[in-house]
């Protein structure tokens, strides 16, 4: 439930962030960027901030976890695999939010429609 809450946060974010952007997207693609240099462009920004963020989550997340030891009974603190895979995971769904705005705003259409 915490990662679907977690996925539906970031697209919301994301989609945010690449409607402020709609203006910038219609000039970059009348100036002749392609929708996929658009696209990927405004992926790298979304890889940048969730890779900031795990990273940060992840360096509070241990010392967070060894705190709250005495209330988790019959669990393992540091696992590594858990913490892992639940990284990898914020990453790719990072990049799928900001991909689908993205794909939607980089289209020629919409980019100018919007001025």
């Amino acid at each position: 439930m915490a990662l679907l809450l977690a996925s539906l946060g970031l697209y919301g974010v994301m989609s945010y962030a690449v409607a402020r952007r709609t203006h910038e997207i219609g000039v970059r693609i009348a100036l002749g960027a392609t929708p996929l240099q658009v696209s990927s462009l405004i992926a790298a920004d979304g890889l940048r901030l969730a890779l900031a963020g795990v990273a940060i989550g992840g360096t509070l997340s241990l010392p967070m976890a060894y705190a709250l030891d005495a209330l988790l009974f019959g669990v393992q603190i540091a696992d590594v695999v858990a913490f892992a895979v639940i990284c990898t995971g914020l990453v790719g769904i990072a990049v799928v939010a900001s991909w689908l705005p993205t794909r939607q705003a980089a289209a020629p259409v919409f980019a100018l429609r919007t001025e």
